[in-house]
C-alpha cells in the first residue's frame, strides 16, 4: 500500500458552513434550561425544549451545514438524552474523545443509518463536530484567539432564571458561546484553506497529515508490512517523565533556586534534525549482527545489559504484567530503535545478542518544513496575529498520526438499533443498560501507519532530554521539560531551552504529581498565584475540586476569582498530600455513564486516594516534608524486576549484586516496584 502525495487544493475549494450551538443546564446537568444556535448571517435562535432544537436541526435548509460546539459531547448528548431520538445518534470517538456525532434525516424522520442509500436525495446527514478536535482548550481561550471575549457567568447560571431579565442574560451568555464555537471553526477552516492550502479534516492530526502529503511530500511512501508494523510498535515508547529528587524544596533553606526549563517544540525540533529510515527500502533479518544497528537506521530486538554505574539510564523497560515503563539498570530483552541503541552503547550498555533487525538501506528527512513553520509562527506571534495558533497546532500535531495503529475503542450501539451483522462480527459482546459494547471493526493498517517513525521521534526527544539529565542532575523531568538548580539557557529558538519559571518553593512526589511556586509567591493574591504556579496531580481535573456538597454543575475556568476554591491551589495541593485523598466533580462521559447506569453528562462527586510513593526509582530515604532526597535506578535481572529474593545481606546492609555502589541500609524503607515490598 502506498501513501501518495496529494495535489494542491484548487483556489475554488469552498469551506463548509457552520452553525454553532450550546446548551445551559441545571441540577448537575440533568435538566436542559435552554439552547442556542448561531448562524453565519449573524442571526441567533434560542430553544427552551430539546424537541424544538432537534426539529430545527432536521430542516432541509441546513443540509450540508455542520453543527459545532466546544466540548460537543456535553452539548450534543445533553440535547438528545431523554428524547425519542436518543438512540438515533452515533458517536465517533478516538482515545475516548468524541470528536464527531452523526445522525440522518430520512423521509422526515431521524435514523441512525439511512435505509435507501442509493437514493442520495432521500436522506442527508446531521453532523456535529467539536472545536476541541482542533484546539483542546476552553471557550475562554478560543475567544481570545478569535477576538471575541467569553462573557462572565450570569447570576442565574446553573439554575432556573426568575424573571425576563435573567432569562435574557442566560440566553445572551449561551448565544455568545455558540458564536465563539462557530467563529472558531470558520477561522480554522479559512486558515487551513487560504494560508496552509490544506483540506480541513475532522481533527488537527488528520489536517496536519493532509498538509504533509499535500505540501511537503514529494514521492510516494510504502506502507510497511503488518509484521514490520507490529515489530516496530513493540519498540515504540512514549515520553520520558519522572522525579529524581523527591520531597520539599525551599530556596531559603537550600540556598539556591530551581529553574523550570521547557524545550521549544521538542518533537518538532527532533523531526527537523533526525534521519529516518526510508520505508521504501526496508529489510528484515534474523542474523545476530551488530552491523545493522551501527550502519543503518531501523529497529532491533536485542538482549541488553545496562551498567550499574548509570544514574540516568536511557533505555526503557516495559513490565509485561503492569505495562508500566521504567528506566532500570540490569539485563533484559527489548526492542529499540537503532538511534537510541547507538546512544546507549556510548553510555556503556552492552548488546549481548541481536535477535532480529528491521532496517532500511536509505534514510529520509521529510519534516524540514517544520523549522519554516516555527519561524513563521514566531513572527505571527510577535505581530499579534491569531494565525500563529494555527501554525502552532499543525507543528504539534504532525508527529502523532504516524503512530496511529487503528481503532481500539469499543463500539457502543443501542440494543434497539443494533443490526445482526454488527453483533456477529464482534468476538466479544457485552450488553449494559440498553447498549451493546462491541469490538472495534477489524481493518487494515492505514497507509500512514509507521510506528518506526513515531518511535524514532520519541527516542530522539528522550536522547535530548537524557543529555540534559546527565549534565544537569534534575529534580524532575517530563517529556520536554527539566527542573534543575541552575540556569541552563533561556532561548526562543527551535529545540533550545527556555525558562518557564524560577522556582522558590516546590514539592516533588512522583511522576505528574508535583507543585512549583514562583519567586515572589508570598506577595501574590490567590488568583495571581493560581495563574503563575504549577500544580499537578495526574487523574484529578484541575478545576473540579469540591468541599462537601456539590453546588454548581460547572466550575468555569474563566472566573478564577469566584471559583478559586475549586481549583488546585498550592494550599489545596498540600491539603491533598497530607490527607492522601481528594474529592472532585466528574462529568459522566458517554461510555462510563452507560456502564455505571448514570445519566450522560451528570455531575457526580468522585473520591480518590493517593499512594505518595514513587515506584519508578529506589529511594533510600523516606519522603520528607522539609528536604529533598536523591534516588537511584531500579534493577532488572533477565527481564524480572529485583525483589527480596534477589537482595542479599552483605556487611549489615541490603545489597544487590547488580547495583554496584547502590547499597541500601536495612534501616531504610524502600519501595520496590514489582510488589511494593519493604526491605526494612
Amino acid at each position: 500500500m502506498l501513501l501518495r502525495p496529494l495535489k494542491r487544493l484548487s483556489p475554488k475549494f469552498k469551506r463548509k458552513d457552520f452553525i454553532g450551538f450550546d446548551i445551559e443546564t441545571r441540577d448537575n446537568n440533568k435538566v436542559m434550561l435552554l439552547a442556542t444556535m448561531s448562524f453565519s448571517d449573524g442571526t441567533v435562535k434560542s430553544f427552551e425544549t430539546k424537541e424544538d432544537f432537534i426539529h430545527e436541526m432536521m430542516k432541509r435548509e441546513y443540509k450540508g451545514k455542520i453543527f459545532c460546539a466546544s466540548f460537543m459531547e456535553f452539548d450534543a448528548l445533553g440535547i438528545f438524552r431523554g428524547t425519542e431520538y436518543e438512540y438515533k445518534v452515533t458517536p465517533f470517538n478516538r482515545n475516548n474523545f468524541i470528536f464527531m456525532m452523526k445522525t440522518y434525516v430520512e423521509d422526515g424522520e431521524l435514523v441512525r443509518k439511512p435505509k435507501n442509500t442509493r437514493d442520495k436525495k432521500s436522506y442527508w446527514p446531521i453532523t456535529m463536530v467539536d472545536t476541541m478536535a482542533y484546539a483542546p482548550v476552553s471557550v475562554e481561550s478560543l475567544g481570545k484567539i478569535i477576538g471575541i471575549p467569553k462573557m462572565s457567568h450570569p447570576g442565574c447560571f446553573n439554575r432556573i432564571p426568575q424573571n425576563f431579565e435573567e432569562w435574557k442574560q442566560l440566553t445572551d451568555y449561551c448565544a455568545n458561546d455558540s458564536l465563539i464555537s462557530r467563529k472558531t471553526m470558520e477561522f480554522f477552516h479559512d486558515s487551513f484553506i487560504k494560508d496552509l492550502k490544506v483540506k480541513p479534516r475532522l481533527t488537527i492530526a488528520s489536517t496536519a497529515m493532509d498538509d504533509f502529503r499535500r505540501n511537503h511530500m514529494t514521492d510516494p511512501l510504502k506502507r510497511m508490512s503488518d509484521e514490520d508494523i507490529e515489530f516496530s510498535a513493540s519498540g515504540y515508547f512514549g515520553a520520558l517523565n519522572g522525579v529524581f529528587k523527591r520531597g520539599m524544596f525551599d530556596a531559603v533553606r537550600h540556598g539556591k533556586k530551581l529553574y523550570y526549563h521547557d524545550v521549544n517544540n521538542m518533537y518538532g525540533s527532533v523531526m527537523v534534525d533526525i534521519k529516518l529510515p526510508h520505508p521504501n527500502y526496508m529489510r528484515h533479518t534474523h542474523v545476530d549482527d551488530m552491523r545493522y544497528i551501527i550502519n543503518y537506521e531501523g529497529m532491533s530486538k536485542v538482549d541488553i545489559a545496562c551498567p550499574a554505574t548509570l544514574k540516568y539510564p536511557i533505555l526503557p523497560f516495559r513490565d509485561d504484567k503492569t505495562k508500566r515503563v521504567i528506566y532500570p539498570i540490569g539485563s533484559w530483552t527489548g526492542t529499540f530503535s537503532h538511534l537510541i541503541l547507538r546512544k546507549a552503547l556510548e553510555q556503556g550498555y552492552q548488546v549481548k545478542k541481536v535477535h532480529s533487525s528491521l532496517y532500511s538501506t536509505a534514510t529520509i528527512q521529510p519534516f524540514k518544513h517544520i523549522k519554516d513553520y516555527y519561524m513563521i509562527r514566531k513572527q505571527l506571534k510577535k505581530e499579534g496575529n491569531p494565525l500563529n495558533e494555527v501554525y502552532k497546532l499543525i507543528i504539534n500535531a504532525t508527529y502523532g498520526k504516524w503512530g496511529e495503529m487503528g481503532k481500539k475503542n469499543k463500539r457502543v450501539i443501542p440494543v434497539c438499533e443494533a443490526e445482526i451483522g454488527e453483533i456477529m462480527e464482534s468476538a466479544n459482546v457485552e450488553e449494559k443498560n440498553g447498549y451493546y459494547f462491541l469490538d472495534p471493526p477489524k481493518e487494515d493498517y492505514k497507509a500512514h501507519c509507521n510506528p518506526l517513525w513515531a518511535g524514532y521521534i520519541t527516542d530522539g526527544a528522550r536522547i535530548k532530554l537524557n543529555g540534559y539529565m546527565v549534565s544537569h542532575d534534575p529534580y524532575y523531568v517530563d517529556t520536554d521539560s527539566i527542573i534543575c538548580d541552575h540556569l541552563i539557557e533561556d532561548s526562543d529558538e527551535l529545540g533550545r531551552l527556555k525558562v518557564e519559571m524560577i522556582v522558590d518553593k516546590a514539592f516533588f512526589l512522583r511522576s505528574k504529581f508535583y507543585m512549583c511556586l514562583p519567586v515572589g509567591w508570598e506577595c501574590m493574591d490567590e488568583v495571581t498565584l493560581l495563574k503563575n504556579s504549577k500544580t499537578k496531580i495526574k487523574g484529578v481535573p484541575h478545576g473540579m475540586l469540591v468541599d462537601g456538597e456539590i453546588e454548581d454543575a460547572t466550575f468555569p475556568a474563566d472566573d478564577l476569582a469566584r471559583y478559586k476554591d475549586h481549583k488546585l491551589t498550592p494550599q489545596r495541593f498540600m491539603d491533598i498530600v497530607s490527607m492522601k485523598k481528594v474529592e472532585y466533580k466528574k462529568f459522566m462521559r458517554f461510555k462510563e455513564s452507560i456502564r455505571r447506569g448514570k445519566m450522560q453528562n451528570e455531575a457526580i462527586i468522585q473520591s480518590k486516594r493517593f499512594d505518595l510513593e514513587d515506584t519508578k526509582r529506589i529511594w533510600p530515604d523516606p519522603l520528607s516534608f522539609i528536604d529533598c532526597h536523591g534516588s537511584s535506578p531500579l534493577c532488572v535481572i533477565d527481564g524480572m524486576l529485583a525483589d527480596d529474593h534477589h537482595v542479599k545481606v552483605k556487611d549489615g546492609e541490603r545489597w544487590h549484586p547488580m547495583m554496584n555502589g547502590y547499597n541500601i541500609s536495612i534501616s531504610k524503607h524502600i519501595k520496590i516496584y514489582k510488589d511494593v515490598i519493604s526491605l526494612g
